[in-house]
Order: structure tokens, then C-alpha cells, then sequence
């Protein structure tokens, strides 16, 4: 923002330069919402071309998803309830692509809200985007023995672990140890440090980069709502839940900011109102109350589809969260 004044007013060998909100020449227009779902779209496409490859050893298209952040970064300000809305469509809870692609996006917002720097952001992205690279491959038995590491035989755990590191090995091959793949190598061997461990926060979680502490929270959370054989499906309500339970009551300055950037009732869920109207949360109150997001009303409460209001719950008080749905 700070270089908006001379980028814009040079002349690049004949190339004129000028914001595109300002560009009053014929043709067609995308609308901001349209190009930010698109761009979605796009990393998840590119995660799962990510995935395939870390499979058969080939080289990753690390440069294209870099870009595809950096884009996304850029309107985070403005769009990331729909981010984080389409992130908790129903369709991609068993994906291992919107998965990671969910966790990167989380990452991002969580960043920016505690002030971390843009080119940090697109580090933070990355890192996140690859920490659960390696369970591409293992089994639906497995993955859900992953989410209670506790319950785990030794042997699974020593399997796991064994894998994991064969995983991360693979990148570093694919990528070589660079100060850019770096971060992601570290959020992914923590990933890993957690199956079988008996507390994920508190002073045992001090040693992890920062990076790993976000990225875990995040991965509890969205981890949760996967639906697959052996596994029930959780409301975003309910895997919040998931999380508080787990932070066996740990109150750090990480969690708390977790909580208010993402709500009880996180943004993109679907609730259904005292009045028993049906919505979507759309985002986070600026009163803090928690409980009492900010909503847009889907159906009525016959279930008949509508295009209803935009409320903040906490300053209208007839509404209400009722349930999640």
C-alpha cells in the first residue's frame, strides 16, 4: 500500500498502470465475490495437483499455490467470511485437499488478526497448507485413530511416525531444505509430534514455532468436521466444542484470539434461530459476545428458501441462536 503512489504512475515501456477499480473501459466485469470463490476454487484444484504429485514424487506446483495465497491475502479484508464459508461446505468435509486448503485459509485470517507481516502471512499459509501433506495415502481406520492419538496401540503410533518422517523426507527432496521450505518442513514433523501425546497445550506446547501452535489449533478444529466411514458428522458448533475440550482449560493469549477471530458459532455455520428461521454466520460481533454472531437468514421458519436479512444477534434482541444445524 505504502508504494501505491509511484507504482501506479509509472510508465513500464509503454504499459500504463492503474487500479482496476478505477477502469472505466468496456467489457465485461467480475464481481469481487465471484473472483474471490474462483481463486478459492483454484487452490483447492491446485491442493489436490499438490497431493497427487507428493505421491508419486514429483515436483510440487509450490510457485502457483504461493501466488494463489498472495491473492487470497489481498482480500482477506473484506471477504474472509465467505472464505471461511465455503471452507465449511458440507461437500469438502472429507477432502483431504479442502482440508488443507481450509486449514491455510484459517492460518491466514488467525495471522492477520494477531498482526503478523504479509510476506509472514504467505509463509503461515504454506506452512499450513502442507502440515497434514502426509496423510494423504493412509487409510479411513487410521485417519480416525489420528483424532484420538491417546487410544492408539504403540505400534500405530511408531507406524505413523515412521511414515510421517519418510513424508517429510520426500519434500525435502522434492523441494531441497531452503530458508522457504523451511517452515513447512517444521509445521509438519509438529504436526506429527502430537499423535500420542497427552496434553496439546500449556507449557508442554511452548517449544513448537508459532507457526505449529496456530496451525494446530486450526487442524483440531477443522479436523473434527471431516465426515468419513467410522466417523459422524459435527456442526462447526460442535468441533468449537471439540477444541475448548482438548484446551483442558488453558486460557492463553493464542486460544483466546482462536475463540474471537473464529466464534462458538464459527463463521460459516448454519444455525437455526429462537424464531426458527435458518441462517448462515457470517461473522464474528464486534460487541464480543460470542455467543451472539452476526447472521444472514436463509429460510424461513417453514423452511421455505429466502434471501432475508443481515443481523448482528447481539444488537437485536428478539433473535437468538437457537442450535446449530
Amino acid at each position: 500500500p505504502s508504494n501505491q503512489a509511484t507504482f501506479f504512475a509509472q510508465d513500464y515501456d509503454g504499459i500504463e498502470v492503474h487500479r482496476g477499480d478505477q477502469d472505466d473501459a468496456a467489457g465485461p466485469r467480475v464481481r469481487a465475490e465471484v473472483f474471490v470463490t474462483r481463486t478459492y476454487c483454484a487452490l483447492v484444484v491446485l491442493t489436490r495437483e499438490t497431493i497427487e504429485r507428493f505421491q508419486q514424487r514429483r515436483r510440487l506446483p509450490v510457485l502457483r499455490i504461493k501466488r494463489t495465497l498472495q491473492v487470497l491475502i489481498d482480500h482477506l479484508e473484506g471477504y474472509s467470511g465467505l472464505l471461511l464459508a465455503l471452507a465449511r461446505k458440507p461437500e469438502f468435509r472429507g477432502d483431504l485437499a479442502a482440508h488443507l486448503v481450509s486449514s491455510g485459509l484459517m492460518a491466514m485470517i488467525l495471522g492477520k488478526r494477531a498482526q503478523i507481516g504479509r510476506q509472514q502471512l504467505v509463509a503461515l499459509g504454506m506452512a499450513a497448507l502442507f502440515h497434514d501433506l502426509p496423510k494423504a495415502g493412509l487409510n479411513d481406520a487410521t485417519l480416525n485413530g489420528l483424532e484420538h492419538p491417546e487410544s492408539m496401540a504403540a505400534k500405530d503410533v511408531e507406524r505413523v511416525a515412521e511414515h510421517w518422517m519418510g513424508r517429510i523426507s520426500s519434500l525435502i527432496a522434492l523441494s531441497g531444505l531452503t530458508e522457504d521450505t523451511l517452515s513447512r518442513v517444521v509445521a509438519m514433523y509438529e504436526s506429527q509430534l502430537e499423535f500420542g501425546a497427552k496434553e496439546l497445550y500449556g507449557a508442554d506446547e511452548q517449544p513448537f514455532a508459532l507457526y505449529s501452535r496456530l496451525t494446530r489449533l486450526i487442524d483440531l478444529f477443522d479436523t473434527a468436521s471431516w465426515t468419513r466411514p467410522g466417523k459422524p458428522a459435527m456442526t462447526g458448533h460442535e468441533a468449537m466444542r471439540a477444541v475448548l475440550a482438548r484446551a483442558r482449560g488453558d486460557h492463553s493469549p493464542l486460544l483466546k484470539l482462536f475463540i474471537k477471530t473464529f466464534g462458538i458459532f464459527p463463521t460459516g455455520s448454519a444455525v437455526r434461530l429462537r424464531s426458527g428461521e435458518l441462517a448462515i454466520v457470517v461473522g464474528q460481533s464486534d460487541s464480543g459476545d460470542l455467543l451472539r454472531p452476526v447472521v444472514h437468514v436463509i429460510a424461513d421458519r417453514k423452511g421455505s428458501a429466502i434471501d432475508g436479512p443481515t443481523a448482528d444477534l447481539s444488537a437485536s434482541p428478539d433473535y437468538g441462536v437457537h442450535s446449530s444445524v
